[in-house]
């Protein structure tokens, strides 16, 4: 609607859309703000970050389900015991 009232003005149409897209800013940050406004804020990070999560064990799996030593709660004694 923006860049109509613009072409209406007599701006040339790829100026017009450069111009309103400048003086609006980040589409992201219009979505960002605009999900915050719904409420839905912490549910939308949430997937998110589940989102994140999948893609970052779909392009490692082998990294990520590695299986870890396990200490099993023994305890190292030190060598230097009493040393001190």
């Amino acid at each position: 609607m923006a860049i109509r009232d613009r072409i209406d003005r007599g701006e040339e149409p790829g100026a017009a859309e450069r111009n309103v897209r400048r003086e609006l800013g980040s589409e992201a940050l219009i979505k960002e703000t605009t999900r915050e406004m719904w409420g839905w804020g912490a549910l939308d990070r949430w997937r998110q970050d589940l989102h994140y999560s999948a893609r970052v064990l779909g392009k490692g799996p082998g990294f990520t389900l590695q299986p870890r030593k396990r200490d099993h709660g023994t305890v190292r004694k030190s060598k230097t015991r009493g040393a001190m």
